[in-house]
């Protein structure tokens, strides 16, 4: 009877997508798994526990993702079993989009409706992760371990959410860390704007509000399995019709450059070849007076000839000269850390009749 508990308790995981299929694997697995595994492995609560990290960028903000704030994420998880020496095609449900939160200081625990899961000695396990919990998310089972898809779909950047994911892929032996380390990537990219004033200008420069608009903002993404070197891929891009509108800030500029475009206010975009058209409103008052250049950034772009990666940093400056011309650089190109580095090449701006309001 006992035994009859416990598996109900290890293989109660969400078997509706592929009921029949799941339970033949089901059946294989107690096969394969139970030369390798005895009740007392089980019993011995050798449980699936997660530990979960993000990279950290050099500045805290609202809505970046680090380590400190990624308090829940939602989790795919199966496994497959050696048959015939190879491993199985069709996986075995363990955890289905089960949302796992932080509840103590490197604590994690998955929902109290979902049954406690343990390890299967010998079994080739993949997780899946994504945050935040309430994006549309899906996991599609592949024909192995490197082809399980995670995929989200219409997702809108400009409503300034950072989307990380994870994998995590490993065969059970019982031995050693049983904890599933899930190290979360960015995968869009980041763009920011800096500014300075040249020392032979005098007078006061404001910056009051910055709109970025001609860029693709909605995208589906998806990922057949990640490496180091490997974000996934975004399609089905569109939106170039909405805009980042950032307003109400007050950053007087000095010789020293500023960011203009970070703690809340940092503006995050899907990875993209920069459209033609894409530019940048900067609305700034001199001495009082409200002026607005305009930033043409597909020209200042040209030397990205692969566009945004996700996971970057696009760092754009301009500095105010004499007779208050404006300097704009190429973009440098960071880590999420904010490395430094880039080449200089000034272009001149033009300063708009009016200030345009895109919102």
């Amino acid at each position: 009877m006992w035994k009859q508990s416990k598996l109900r308790h290890i293989l109660s995981p969400r078997l509706n997508i592929y009921t029949a299929a799941c339970i033949a694997a089901a059946a294989l697995a107690l096969q394969s798994c139970s030369s390798t595994s005895s009740d007392d492995d089980v019993a011995a609560g050798v449980e699936l526990r997660f530990s979960a990290s993000a990279a950290d960028g050099s500045r805290a903000t609202t809505t970046l993702t680090t380590s400190a704030t990624l308090n829940d994420f939602k989790v795919w998880g199966t496994y497959r079993t050696k048959v015939s020496g190879s491993w199985s095609a069709q996986p075995v449900n363990v955890f289905n989009g089960v949302t796992v939160n932080k509840v103590g200081d490197g604590n994690w625990s998955y929902s109290a409706s979902t049954p406690l899961q343990y390890w299967f000695p010998g079994c080739y396990y993949t997780f899946r992760a994504i945050h935040p919990v309430t994006v549309n998310a899906a996991f599609t089972p592949g024909s192995d371990a490197a082809s399980d898809r995670l995929s989200v779909t219409s997702f809108d950047a400009t409503q300034g959410v950072d989307l990380v994911a994870a994998t995590h892929t490993r065969e059970s032996l019982l031995q050693g860390n049983t904890v599933v380390s899930l190290d979360f990537r960015h995968l869009l990219s980041r763009v920011d704007i800096t500014a300075s004033v040249d020392k032979a200008v005098t007078g006061t420069f404001v910056i009051t509000g910055i709109t970025l608009y001609g860029f693709e903002t909605v995208g589906s993404w998806s990922s057949d399995g990640m490496t180091a070197n490997t974000y996934g891929k975004w399609d089905n891009l569109s939106g170039r019709d909405n805009a980042y509108s950032v307003k109400g800030l007050n950053i007087t500029l000095s010789s020293e450059p500023q960011s203009l475009l970070s703690d809340g206010n940092t503006v995050l975009m899907l990875p993209q070849v920069i459209p033609v058209g894409a530019k940048a409103d900067i609305t700034y008052a001199e001495n009082g007076t409200e002026k607005t250049v305009t930033a043409d950034i597909y020209k200042a772009s040209y030397s990205l000839t692969g566009g945004y990666q996700p996971s970057r940093t696009y760092r754009y400056s301009f500095t105010i000269g004499p007779d208050q011309y404006i300097l704009f650089s190429l973009p440098t190109i960071q880590d999420w850390e904010d490395a430094e580095g880039g080449n200089y090449l000034p272009c001149l701006l033009y300063t708009s009749p009016s200030p345009r309001d895109r919102t």
